[in-house]
């Protein structure tokens, strides 16, 4: 009799081989995502306001001298300073808080699954408007790095970044019980290391 298989996505298991066997699995722990689109939006605005202001006045000009249908300066009328300098000001907040928005989709919408099966480490996004998937086999990976910034230290979760041995690398962003995760991705590792270590003595 057919052995189940653990529970999974539908994206995940229309990945997955006929006989590969998931160990663990897991989803991105999401609460970490609005922080950080509100840390990269500021940082976006901080450096973007440069820029944003010289074009910004640039296309504001512009867009008065068309409306105008004169040159800046030459009586325009006050709906196309409005106009102009409204649509200058709307750009500059979509820009800057791109991150956050893509964040508080991914964070509503999306779904990043972990999977570590009997043959490869896998990561399936499922987003708003794209799927995708990595994966390296584990006799392809020589060692797992862990990190934690200080919002993953007080949520209790973190990155583990899979080093594979022909420059190719997989990362578990956000992960829940990181440290959990982080040793079975070790012990899967050593285990086929020693598998390996065998059959090349044989």
């Amino acid at each position: 009799m057919k052995s189940k298989r653990k529970q999974v996505s539908p994206e995940l298991e229309k990945r997955l081989r006929p006989d590969e066997k998931v160990q663990v699995a897991t989803e991105m722990d999401k609460r970490t995502l609005i922080p950080n689109g509100i840390g990269s939006s500021i940082l976006t605005l901080v450096f973007a306001i440069p820029f944003i202001g010289v074009f910004g006045v640039m296309g504001a000009s512009a867009i008065i001298e068309v409306l105008s249908s004169g040159p800046v300066g030459s009586g325009g009328s006050t709906t196309a300073y409005i106009v102009a300098y409204g649509i200058v000001g709307a750009i500059a907040l979509l820009v800057g808080f791109y991150p956050l928005i893509v964040s508080a989709l991914a964070a509503k919408f999306g779904t990043v699954e972990y999977a570590i099966t009997d043959e490869r480490f896998i990561k399936v996004e499922d987003m708003v408007v794209s799927t995708s998937d990595e994966s390296v086999p584990i006799n392809r990976v020589r060692d797992a790095d862990y990190s934690e910034g200080m919002i993953d230290k007080f949520l209790g979760n973190g990155d583990i970044e899979l080093q594979g041995t022909q420059g190719d690398s997989l990362t578990f962003n956000n992960a829940p019980e990181s440290d959990t995760l982080y040793e079975k991705c070790q012990v899967a590792i050593q285990e086929t290391e020693a598998v390996d270590d065998y059959s090349n003595r044989k």
